[in-house]
């Protein structure tokens, strides 16, 4: 598994896309891998990690940019992370991925190439 071509493919690819989309997009790449869930989670943080440290993203939540190291706000993220495969239509990942709607507290916000910021 190549993570710098998976990387630039989920960036090109999710570019000015919620975290939600995001996501769907690391599943898309992988599904024809046949990597076990953990994977795909793993790599779906590793890529906001290094989106983070590359200055192509931040994470925000109502219309404030989160504080912090990017490992100390993904860790937020991944302190509230739902269950795999869960019961809880809210906790969905996946089909709709109600669960960056309803129970994620802080989306994307793209930093592009001049600066601009495109809130998600």
């Amino acid at each position: 598994m190549n993570f710098e071509k998976i990387y630039h493919s989920i960036l090109e690819s999710s570019f000015g896309y919620s975290m939600g989309t995001m996501w769907q997009h690391v599943a898309n790449y992988m599904k024809d891998m046949n990597e076990p869930y953990e994977i795909r989670k793993d790599i779906f943080f590793k890529i906001l990690n290094k989106s983070m440290n590359d200055g192509h993203i931040r994470l925000a939540s109502h219309g404030v940019f989160l504080t912090g190291t990017s490992e100390e706000q993904i860790q937020s993220i991944k302190d509230i992370w739902p269950p795999y495969p869960s019961d809880d239509e809210d906790d969905d990942l996946d089909d709709i991925g109600m669960w960056f709607y309803v129970k994620l507290n802080c989306g994307i916000v793209w930093i592009t190439p001049e600066g601009q910021e495109i809130w998600t």
